[in-house]
């Protein structure tokens, strides 16, 4: 699983603020867009997403080893179209 940071947007869609950690089980590029748990939820909880900013790709383990067991799992690449999920 490869750890990835992501910067949230702000509400004219450009990143903003910190980056933050995610497990990816997918295989995502700096650049694209990606679908997190939103802040404060479970990673279980998925009903509930928050489009983000891939920014970093193979963080070292070591930089998340303070907080690893706090960090989530990102969800999916996003797709702007969710009709596009039932194809």
């Amino acid at each position: 699983m490869d750890i990835i940071k992501c910067k949230f947007l702000n509400k004219d869609g450009e990143p903003r603020g910190r980056e933050y950690s995610y497990f990816a089980d997918f295989e995502v590029k700096p650049g694209e867009y990606v679908d997190v748990p939103q802040p404060r939820m479970s990673n279980k909880d998925v009903s509930g997403t928050k489009k983000v900013l891939c920014v970093a790709v193979n963080v070292p383990e070591e930089e998340i080893a303070p907080f690893r067991e706090l960090v989530k799992t990102a969800v999916r690449v996003h797709i702007d179209d969710e009709r596009e999920l039932d194809e």
